[in-house]
């Protein structure tokens, strides 16, 4: 809507997206989501190439309300029926402390990978275009920049999963099934071939393990015989 109403106005639309940082393959995704930096550099360089200090009120004239449905406030407080808030409490904890530890803002485009992965690894947020589209980007221009910094999707997204099985399996408060679904994988057997790679050994093993008592591995006290 923003260029389209520069263009009517003489601003060329090149030069206004290059100016904002604005990837023209979003024109063509339906599903891009542009960030809001971005959007906010285009509605000032379209106000300003375009001589209009009101832009932004004429360029919204044109928009016509489509199909929607009014809802009462009150079903925004119902509760979900299949909801678990203990297993929401746990998944979230691990999510904000791992996020904490990346930092705010992200220092490189890995990061942010790392950051959208964390925020919800179930279900499709673990693929390449949800997690472009949530930042912004095509998914080739993301496959770029993640090159450019030696990495790619594939093994940033498996780092992520290798980290919280560690941790979920360790904890022992999770069942394994759940663990498998949390992380993004299709079935359990996919996650236990997974985890064997990591780590050598399947997750039943290494939950058992860690659920051993200490021993002593150095024998009993010796005593003086004298």
């Amino acid at each position: 809507m923003i260029v389209g109403a520069a263009a009517a106005r003489g601003v060329a639309a090149d030069g206004l997206m290059a100016a904002a940082g604005f990837e023209a393959a979003w024109l063509d995704d339906p599903n891009a989501r542009m960030p809001l930096a971005v959007e906010t550099r285009l509605w000032d360089e379209a106000a300003r190439r375009s001589g209009d200090v009101a832009f932004g009120l004429h360029a919204a004239a044109a928009i016509r309300p489509g199909m929607f449905q009014v809802l009462d406030a009150a079903v925004l407080r119902r509760p979900v029926p299949a909801a678990d808030a203990e297993l929401s409490r746990i998944v979230t904890a691990h999510a904000d402390g791992l996020l904490e530890r990346l930092g705010s803002p992200a220092a490189s485009w890995s990061d942010r990978v790392r950051r959208a992965l964390l925020q919800g690894l179930d279900g499709e947020r673990a693929t390449l275009p949800a997690v472009a589209r949530q930042l912004g980007l095509s998914e080739r221009s993301l496959q770029r920049r993640l090159r450019d910094e030696g990495t790619g999707f594939a093994p940033l997204l498996d780092a992520v999963r290798h980290e919280l099985a560690l941790r979920w399996v360790g904890e022992g408060r999770l069942a394994l099934g759940e663990v498998a679904y949390l992380l993004g994988f299709s079935e359990p057997s996919a996650f236990h071939r997974a985890f064997r790679r990591w780590t050598g050994t399947t997750p039943q093993a290494m939950r058992r393990g860690a659920a051993q008592p200490a021993t002593n591995t150095d024998g009993p006290a010796s005593t003086d015989p004298r």
